[in-house]
């Protein structure tokens, strides 16, 4: 019931080097969609209209960013338990080819891509808003594709576990 720290994320981005996506609304200039806070305190979030991932650390300072044009109106940003952190690309108004969705591991420190997990063809994988994944304790990755309401999990080489889709579509 009490506030341990403030952080105003809008504060924290340029409106030149961080532009809000020119087809969302002007009235979400961050649009935070997760959080997630790992073992040191630092706080993870990820910004839909920006297409940034960041990390504010215990002093409020962003210590490091990630976004387009490697991602596209993320969401779900995690800690993983390696150190490196896990992002939902939805790919909506992605800036080179069509929109797909991916799945992606980033290491913070060489901002190198080290895992991904993309339909084939990259079609089949696709939604353009909410969503998210988790690593499981196995090693395999849980996938929520929420547009389409399929859940499925997947091994570290892509290929099915199990899959459900809900029968509800609209």
């Amino acid at each position: 019931g009490k506030e341990v720290r403030r952080v105003e994320t809008w504060k924290l981005f340029d409106p030149v080097n961080d532009p809000i996506c020119p087809l969302e609304g002007r009235a979400e200039w961050t649009h935070v969609n997760s959080v997630d806070v790992n073992d040191t305190g630092d706080i993870l979030f990820s910004s839909r209209n920006n297409s940034r991932v960041a990390v504010i650390d215990g002093d409020g300072v962003m210590s490091w960013k990630f976004g387009s044009p490697n991602t596209s109106h993320q969401h779900h940003a995690t800690w993983l338990r390696n150190g490196n952190i896990q992002i939902f690309d939805n790919g909506m108004h992605r800036r080179l080819g069509m929109p797909t969705s991916r799945v992606i591991e980033v290491n913070p420190v060489s901002e190198d891509v080290v895992w991904s997990y993309e339909g084939h063809p990259a079609a089949q994988f696709f939604s353009g808003h909410i969503s998210g994944a988790i690593r499981l304790q196995n090693g395999n990755t849980l996938i929520c594709e929420g547009t389409s309401g399929r859940v499925f999990e997947i091994t570290d080489k892509g290929e099915p576990v199990w899959e459900w889709w809900n029968p509800i579509f609209n």
